[in-house]
């Protein structure tokens, strides 16, 4: 068997005791909370720096489609530079960053205190901030000095040594694991949270098994035994939806879901007050979990309104989106559940929000169901959850439907067409 081909099989590859080992660390770190204080936490972020930070250089820590994220070791700053300036998306990503960790940061810290975004500092330009260039031309590499704008924002924690040390023994290939857990690359890693999707991890290519972006769908969660746990983040990404959607205005469209590091900047609460939000398993004790559900990338967000073109452009929005949110799948499908407790819980965020002004957020709903029940009749959805097709009949949304009839029935649809 070629190495290309080896690969793509990365599961058969492993012993059982070595790949349990792994698997027992993972699951360690997504349900401990109570990990490091934040005195500790502070010191294992500061690991690296000399006594003078100013000489330490800023570096790549990853690259996206339009912008790539240097960071400034033995600091929490990280400046994002874009491909393309002229083209507006880094001032839309600050512009809609900035909105949204003001619009959200206080449900998040008071309701649920594992979801976090960075907090964003400052928009930098040429003509204004010179002075701060000239300073910072020592730690700066010449790409950055030579940018015309940046965006400068708190950093969202890696994970630690030992997970990306059990994500590559659990799935890398073994003759790629030693190269693996010495690229310096491999050190920024964040692990997306693929709650629509069900196809296992294949990131492996012949020549470099990266840890950057590292993708857990529903198979991995149910590798690892954390299935469960699934629902506390469906119910995460429902409420960050809701309060984009509807306190915000934002269609949400490109923003990721990923798991990381503690927020550091966050004040510690005592976890007793948020036990019905942390998986079970959890224990309490006034300390930081290890991992912290992340919102970020925001430079595809655009404005929407309580209406049927708002309603409309978030439905699209949904489905453009990498699968982090769980999808609408026919009755009896393994998935259905996760699904309903997605919708329950964004429907009663956006009524919370809405003071009870709910046609927009069912309408929402209806919408991303009508759109799976089409690519179910397509094939689409087939293709995009790695499943055969099933009938369209039974497809859940139904409950929706009907409360929208009971509670307006003299309004028309959001998303059909007006007379």
């Amino acid at each position: 068997m070629d190495r290309q081909r080896q690969g793509h099989l990365v599961e058969t590859n492993f012993s059982t005791t070595d790949s349990n080992n792994a698997i027992a660390t993972i699951r360690q770190w997504l349900l401990s909370a109570t990990v490091i204080s934040t005195e500790e936490a502070q010191v294992v972020q500061l690991q690296g720096a000399t006594e003078d930070i100013d000489r330490q250089v800023f570096r790549s820590i990853g690259i996206g489609m339009c912008a790539e994220v240097f960071h400034q070791p033995g600091t929490d700053v990280v400046l994002k530079r874009a491909f393309r300036p002229l083209e507006g998306q880094l001032w839309n990503d600050y512009e809609w960053h900035r909105k949204i960790y003001e619009g959200v940061t206080h449900t998040f810290d008071h309701s649920w205190r594992l979801l976090a975004i960075a907090k964003p500092y400052r928009y930098l330009r040429t003509q204004v901030d010179e002075e701060r260039r000239a300073r910072n031309r020592v730690k700066w590499p010449p790409i950055l000095r030579e940018t015309t704008e940046l965006l400068e924002a708190q950093l969202i924690p890696s994970l630690p040594e030992d997970v990306r040390y059990a994500i590559v023994d659990r799935y890398c290939p073994p003759y790629q694991q030693e190269a693996a857990k010495n690229d310096p690359a491999n050190r920024d890693c964040l692990v997306r949270v693929y709650l629509g999707r069900r196809c296992g991890n294949h990131q492996a290519k012949p020549d470099r098994f990266s840890l950057r972006n590292f993708e857990a769908d529903l198979k991995v969660f149910g590798e690892l035994g954390l299935s469960t746990e699934t629902y506390s983040y469906a119910k995460m990404m429902a409420i960050a939806l809701a309060e984009l959607h509807w306190s915000v205005g934002a269609n949400a469209a490109g923003v990721e879901f990923v798991l990381g590091g503690a927020n550091l900047s966050r004040t510690l609460v005592d976890l007793k007050e948020q036990e019905q939000e942390l998986p079970p398993h959890s224990t309490t004790g006034g300390k930081s979990r290890a991992a912290h559900l992340w919102l970020l990338d925001f430079n595809q967000c655009g404005e929407i309104e309580n209406d049927k073109a708002g309603v409309q452009n978030a439905v699209e929005a949904f489905w453009q989106n990498e699968p982090y949110y769980p999808r609408p799948v026919p009755v009896g499908h393994p998935d259905a559940d996760l699904w309903e407790a997605f919708k329950e819980e964004y429907l009663t965020q956006s009524h919370k929000i809405t003071q009870g002004f709910d046609e927009p957020a069912i309408a929402f709903i209806d919408g991303v169901v009508a759109e799976a029940q089409k690519r179910e009749m397509t094939g689409s959805a087939a293709k995009s959850t790695g499943r055969k097709k099933k009938s369209r009949r039974g497809m859940r949304g139904g409950k929706c439907r009907r409360k929208w009839k009971k509670n307006s029935s003299d309004m028309p649809s959001l998303l059909q067409d007006e007379d």
